[in-house]
């Protein structure tokens, strides 16, 4: 029996639900969702404190045979049976010690292996003859070698704790044996679909669908009894509804400040709820109003990233800001608070009875200015979930990046293109001259090129850069041609490459790396996408880049998202996944 199926048993066995088992334990309500889905198993410590919890609702419920040593042994012989199964071994080890960019060949003797046999473990060509015994030696010798704080930070992110826990030399060791043998592809899922939503949309189009440029702004007062009650999903989809019309209706121009820590799954599934919403928000950005929204990154990490990717549209506007609280935990109520200029909608149910809460909509204007008074105050503690950079954006974006130049740390970027310092003037000279292009406009991308060299070369001084870009045929770049890369410079035209211009790029990019001791490039033929690019300073940030339609960049700093970035990405650039 698998680990997950028999801890369902537990849970079926006490009559409790995952929450109660979540909260018994201490364990984050997360944390035991990838434990019941099978995408996560136990290090020996989250065993212990899993077993524990279940012997105290077993005590509670008066069943005082379930002891936390029977049920240790239980469930740890679940996990030692799944280590039979090996299979994610080589992806995980390949993009484990690309990660931390390990010598190959030091790990090689550390684990008496010849280094042409890591090599073919890491392709899937091979498995260790002790799979498990093999791990655990890397893992020991990770934990030893790589135990400085930025590795220990860096890897704090993969495996969703703190540095401070990975100060432990047995914890640590565990957590890489755990990662290197179970950890699952299936949680890249979302976040392939967050960055889908970002390579695919197109905000032209987008406005087109909702007919935006004929949409008419109401002018005729909406009229919103001085409060109004909702109970019930059903009532509560009408009175979102409602907030917008009023909001759209209304003179105000202040900003809308959301915030909603409310179940999600619930009111989406009902017909109609993201269509109107999102037509409720298209108006109200069609009005001009910049909207702050506070997310709650506390839910499944499915729900979070389903609901960023839900967003997408919204943040391409430009109007949009993300925030998220830190530290923020709650799993008893929920809470909704939407505050316009003037109206306000209040919300509140128990978080497993979603459908017995109610919501409050008001325009009496001194429980407006209470609610407005209480979204400022709780919008002055969130902090920027990404920074969203457009065109108007284009000098901040140039000072977070100076700023982060002299930052020491592994750079790791998947391009839809090779990347534009490395291609030589001359040949930059030749694409642009045949393309109609001003003059003004070739001298500027010149001069951006050149500034781009030179930035590169200074972090090449003191840190690694590895780019990986698709491995085109001359088929698929005539069918699909890859853009050049400027969109740092927002230029408004796509300039797509000819098969051959791109094939002397890549061949430029490689003779780079060949020049450059900290720098490596490879072609790779496992990446999809085709509208952006991905960068990662390994630890510190992810800034995903959107080529066209329009032009964005976003950077990510929240470690949640960024550890599944990475993990996803690492996963991606070792051809797994």
């Amino acid at each position: 029996m698998n680990f997950a199926k028999k801890l369902n048993e537990y849970i079926e066995l006490l009559d409790c639900t995952a929450k109660d088992l979540a909260e018994t334990s201490g364990l984050s309500a997360a944390t035991l969702s990838r434990y019941r889905t099978g995408s996560r198993l136990p290090d020996s410590e989250h065993l212990e404190i899993l077993s524990a919890g279940i012997e105290r609702l077993a005590k509670e419920r008066g069943d005082q045979r379930i002891k936390k040593e029977q049920v240790m042994s239980a469930l740890n012989s679940c996990i030692l049976s799944k280590s039979e199964n090996f299979e994610l071994l080589p992806a995980n080890l390949d993009s484990f010690l690309t990660l931390l960019n390990i010598n190959a060949r030091e790990l090689a003797n550390f684990v008496n292996y010849d280094a042409s046999s890591i090599s073919r473990i890491r392709k899937g060509k091979r498995l260790p003859g002790d799979p498990k015994m093999f791990a655990s030696q890397v893992a020991q010798f990770v934990s030893l070698r790589y135990n400085d704080p930025e590795d220990r930070n860096l890897l704090a992110n993969l495996f969703s704790c703190t540095p401070e826990e990975l100060s432990v030399p047995k914890v640590y060791a565990e957590k890489i044996l755990q990662y290197l043998l179970y950890n699952s592809p299936a949680d890249s899922a979302p976040v392939l679909s967050f960055l889908s939503a970002i390579d695919e949309f197109d905000l032209n189009e987008y406005m087109r669908s909702l007919h935006f440029d004929t949409l008419k702004v109401p002018s005729v007062p909406f009229q919103l009894p001085i409060s109004r009650d909702y109970y019930g999903l059903e009532q509560m989809h009408q009175g979102e509804y409602d907030f917008f019309k009023a909001v759209i209706l209304s003179k105000s121009k202040d900003p809308l400040i959301m915030n909603s820590d409310m179940p999600v799954a619930d009111l989406t599934a009902l017909p109609g709820y993201m269509k109107k919403n999102m037509q409720g928000m298209a108006m109200a950005l069609k009005k001009g109003l910049h909207v702050n929204m506070i997310h709650h990154v506390d839910r499944s990490f499915e729900e979070v990233f389903m609901g960023l990717t839900a967003w997408i549209p919204l943040y391409m506007t430009g109007l949009v800001s993300p925030f998220y609280l830190k530290g923020y935990r709650n799993s008893i109520f929920g809470h909704l608070l939407f505050s316009a200029g003037t109206v306000a909608l209040s919300g509140e149910c128990v978080m497993d009875s979603h459908e017995e809460g109610r919501y409050h909509l008001t325009g009496n204007r001194q429980e407006v200015s209470y609610y407005r008074k209480r979204a400022e105050a709780l919008l002055k503690k969130a902090y920027p979930l990404m920074n969203i950079y457009q065109e108007t954006d284009r000098k901040a974006l140039s000072v977070f990046l100076l700023a982060d130049l002299k930052t020491s740390g592994t750079r790791s970027s998947v391009l839809s293109s090779p990347p534009l310092y490395t291609m030589p003037e001359e040949m930059l000279r030749a694409f642009l001259q045949a393309r109609s292009i001003s003059s003004d406009r070739q001298e500027e991308i010149l001069g951006f090129a050149a500034h781009q060299r030179q930035f590169i070369q200074e972090i090449l001084s003191h840190s690694k850069i590895h780019d990986a870009v698709p491995e085109l045929s001359p088929e698929e770049i005539s069918d699909h041609p890859p853009l050049f890369p400027i969109s740092a410079i927002f230029y408004e035209n796509s300039l797509p490459y000819t098969p051959e211009e791109y094939q002397a790029h890549v061949r430029a990019s490689a003779e780079f790396a060949r020049r450059q001791p900290n720098y490596s490039f490879c072609t790779q033929n496992a990446w999809s996408f085709r509208n952006i690019n991905i960068v990662l300073h390994a630890g510190k940030w992810a800034m995903i880049s959107k080529n066209k339609s329009p032009a964005a960049h976003f950077i990510v700093h929240h470690p949640k998202l960024l550890g599944a970035i990475e993990n996803m990405l690492l996963r991606k650039n070792s051809g797994g996944g």
